[in-house]
């Protein structure tokens, strides 16, 4: 927790850059995909299976907010759930921060590398960053991948 708060001031400035970016580049692809390899370094996760959780949970549209059957809400480009504000707020990161791209990746990239660090380097561990329920799980992990195979297949045809 101490990294990420420490985290959280240190890139606050380059953060705030970060987002400038489209402003000056017509493509926010180009912003985001800085951050999603930024975050998937400082957390020691996979930028694209980061990108794939984004496809799926917001098509990347940082705007979004999706609606649980629970009453919780899924926010910006990660689907960061609102179950996880209190806790965030403890370094800072309010609810109207999660529709910042690029915290909202950090955000999705510690609580992901949390999950892996109890459920080793799995897709067991990317299902559980969604939820622990085994087949909410299971439904998670498989929408999950499908989007991680059409983005490496995509990646794979660039080289």
């Amino acid at each position: 927790m101490f990294y990420l708060k420490t985290l959280c001031h240190m890139w606050h400035k380059l953060i705030l850059v970060f987002c400038l970016i489209p402003i000056f580049f017509p493509s926010q692809a180009l912003a985001n995909q800085f951050c999603f390899k930024e975050a998937a370094v400082a957390y020691q996760v996979n930028d694209l299976v980061l990108h794939a959780i984004a496809v799926h949970e917001s098509r990347l549209d940082p705007s979004v907010i999706n609606i649980n059957t629970n009453g919780t809400e899924d926010i910006g480009l990660t689907g960061i759930n609102t179950v996880h504000l209190q806790e965030l707020s403890r370094y800072g990161i309010s609810r109207e921060k999660l529709f910042d791209p690029c915290i909202n990746l950090h955000v999705r990239a510690w609580l992901l590398s949390k999950k892996i660090a109890k459920y080793g380097n799995t897709w067991k561990a990317i299902g559980a960053s969604h939820s622990e329920t085994a087949n909410l799980n299971q439904i998670y992990q498989l929408k999950v991948y499908k989007e991680f195979l059409k983005l490496k297949k995509s990646k794979d045809g660039q080289k």
